[in-house]
């Protein structure tokens, strides 16, 4: 995930990243939120599918595995765009129970 946010980040001016892990109510939450190009909503949904890559063949294997082990320990992931934010940020949340 920090790969990813490393990869798109390079592509704004601001080149931001936040990496944060914290105990919530809910449980352990780990998040990466990065400044990003704006991402249409189609990427958003189809981004941790095996071999979903904007950046050439032989890629899209990261977020896959992301989704495998959260599938696989029961944490729960959220994608979000923020769009009201100048650059916008992409935010990846997963809530371990």
């Amino acid at each position: 995930m920090i790969d990813n946010a490393v990869e798109e980040a390079e592509k704004t001016d601001e080149k931001e990243i936040v990496v944060s892990v914290e105990e919530t109510e809910k449980g352990i939450q780990v998040s990466v939120e990065n400044s990003s190009r704006p991402i249409a909503e189609t990427e958003l949904t189809s981004m941790f599918d095996l071999g979903s890559s904007t950046k050439g063949e032989r890629r899209g294997i990261g977020l896959f595995k992301v989704k495998k082990y959260c599938l696989e320990y029961g944490a729960q992931i959220v994608v979000e765009a923020d769009r009201h934010r100048e650059p916008m940020f992409f935010i990846i949340r997963i809530l371990l129970k």
